[in-house]
């Protein structure tokens, strides 16, 4: 071979690595072995914020600003001692204007066992990320719109018998303002018998007016817009709130016995994202139990909802499991249950997206871990692990 047609070969393949550098809306840098930069397409310099310069033969920290380039020289750093695939899902970047966050994913260029360089690529998700959180925001909101005549329903009866021992306070008041003007001994009997009634009347008011203040409390901390910073926060009430606003829906199909520990607990996090797991959890135990028993619910559904943390096996782990005795699923169902948009209700009747939220508020916002054990007919347990707060045993 003539060195002519080496050289139309070293052209022809020149022409298709810059075609497939440049064919796309992706940041893509090429580095030497030694991470300094060999090519890049025009995309990286608006993703990556880089200056407008010739680039070729620098140092990634020299060009990349601040702590973008400390966080791309880290990876390219694991990249080269793993010799696999390296990533930031979700890397922040402020400029003068606004927040952006980028996708960064390091790739090792390897050929007979000779690491040869490396792929950077980079991709600006702030958009995708704002369209997730409207997600979970509209799902949220759909899942508190169900909820509102459960809700509703639950304030009238205790405002209801609050009512109704008001009027009775009041005529017992207007007795009692008439027998102090007209005594008599039949009359002072009957006025002993209607004032042995109202410490019951009182006590029943003051209960159904703290029924009511823990059923507002628990729709305004599930309705909080939350923060975009974890922060610490009490998991078992959570759960108690989970309970509360979603009682409308169990307490018809189910009962729910609450294994709560003897010590309180902190996690940190995001606390209304872990309600609408509770939530969500507790409303798929009522389906399930709902399509076992059908039409026969008389008090056979139970939901057991237990957290742990003192099992010396779960170090430095919050345990926390919801059980119920419903149809339980296949191994089949099972596998795929916390995939996005799949559900087995009918059509129109499931948006598929609320165990697949639960997984995603768990294990990626949580950092935790969720599996689920199940026999089909007998029921299901959701198992979940959350890390502890630093110093917490």
């Amino acid at each position: 071979m003539s060195i002519d047609d080496l050289e139309k070969i070293y052209k022809k393949e020149l022409a298709l690595f810059e075609g497939l550098l440049h064919s796309n809306n992706l940041a893509i840098i090429i580095l030497h072995e030694d991470a300094s930069i060999r090519a890049l397409n025009n995309p990286s310099f608006e993703i990556f914020h880089l200056p407008k310069d010739n680039l070729e033969g620098k140092r990634l920290g020299d060009v990349f600003p601040g702590e973008l380039g400390v966080a791309v020289e880290n990876i390219v750093a694991e990249c080269k001692l793993t010799q696999s695939p390296a990533a930031l899902e979700k890397q922040p970047y402020k400029d003068e204007q606004k927040t952006v966050f980028i996708e960064i994913k390091a790739f090792p260029v390897i050929r007979q066992n000779v690491l040869l360089g490396f792929l950077i690529s980079g991709e600006d998700i702030t958009e995708r990320l704002e369209l997730e959180r409207q997600n979970k925001e509209g799902e949220k909101f759909r899942l508190v719109g169900e909820l509102t005549a459960g809700v509703a329903h639950e304030i009238n009866t205790p405002v209801h018998y609050i009512q109704n021992n008001l009027k009775y306070l009041k005529s017992v008041i207007d007795e009692l303002t008439s027998f102090l003007s007209n005594k008599n001994t039949e009359e002072f009997q009957h006025m002993k018998m209607l004032i042995e009634d109202v410490p019951d009347a009182v006590n029943q008011s003051i209960e159904g007016i703290q029924r009511i203040s823990g059923i507002v409390r628990s729709m305004t901390n599930y309705s909080h817009p939350g923060t975009i910073k974890p922060e610490e926060f009490d998991p078992v009430t959570a759960i108690d709130d989970a309970i509360i606003l979603s009682s409308n829906e169990w307490k018809k199909v189910a009962k729910i016995d609450f294994i709560k520990p003897d010590t309180k607990i902190m996690l940190k996090g995001y606390s209304n994202g872990i309600t609408q797991v509770f939530v969500n959890l507790i409303i798929n135990a009522c389906h399930a139990i709902k399509g076992k028993y059908k039409n026969d619910l008389s008090n056979d559904g139970k939901i057991v909802i237990k957290v742990d943390f003192n099992n010396e096996c779960l170090r430095n782990e919050l345990k926390i499991q919801f059980s119920d005795n419903g149809t339980g699923m296949s191994e089949e169902i099972k596998d795929k249950i916390f995939e996005p948009f799949f559900t087995t209700k009918p059509i129109g009747k499931g948006t598929g997206q609320g165990l697949a939220q639960v997984y995603s508020c768990i294990v990626k916002s949580h950092k935790g871990k969720i599996a689920v054990d199940s026999v089909e007919g007998e029921g299901s347990t959701f198992i979940i692990h959350l890390p502890l707060l630093t110093g917490e045993s």
